[in-house]
């Protein structure tokens, strides 16, 4: 049945990816250059992007994107509650830096910090231990904070990853199992 094959939710992403093509050049046909248009060219350039989504179709042939879907979807609580602790240290750490660094000498201050924003890409990028160095404290007690900030965004990424690996070892043995099983029954079918 077509439209049954048509409703399928790989397939409306497969038509969602390459629907922004077509309607981009059929609008640059019918208008010519437009800067609204040309705007609007862009967007659907953005939407043309989604074509990443096509590697969600691979899943369906590699056990190992099975295995870590099945684990998200398992462990989706400890993902959401591993967020809202990092963006808890990120709100605090990015305002104790700005304050440190910035606010207490606003004329002398280290501009880097000027906005708690600006100071929450630091925050970022220390609790990650990416360490750019594109910003970085210079006083004594903002030193200490991104040591602390440092320790801190290693504790806080380090505690679910027991659970969430012994999810994925779950996970992956189930799949095993079940792909076995299928195996299993289709030569059994065919022989």
């Amino acid at each position: 049945d077509k439209c049954e094959f048509v409703r399928r939710p790989l397939n409306i992403i497969d038509l969602l990816a390459i629907m922004p093509y077509y309607i981009s050049v059929a609008m640059t046909m019918l208008t010519g250059e437009n800067s609204q248009l040309q705007r609007a060219g862009v967007m659907l350039r953005v939407l043309r992007m989604m074509r990443i989504f096509w590697v969600i179709k691979l899943a369906r042939h590699f056990l190992g994107l099975q295995t870590l879907g099945l684990t998200l979807r398992r462990c989706y609580r400890e993902m959401v509650m591993l967020l809202v602790f990092i963006c808890v240290a990120m709100a605090i750490f990015s305002a104790l830096a700005q304050l440190l660094e910035h606010g207490l000498d606003l004329e002398g201050g280290n501009q880097d910090y000027a906005s708690i924003p600006a100071a929450c890409w630091w925050v970022i990028i220390s609790m990650t231990t990416v360490g750019y160095g594109d910003m970085y404290p210079v006083t004594v007690a903002g030193r200490v904070l991104g040591g602390v900030c440092v320790v801190s965004g290693i504790v806080l990424l380090a505690l679910p990853i027991t659970f969430i690996y012994h999810s994925f070892v779950q996970c992956y043995h189930e799949l095993k199992v079940r792909t076995a099983r299928c195996n299993h029954r289709l030569s059994a079918e065919l022989n």
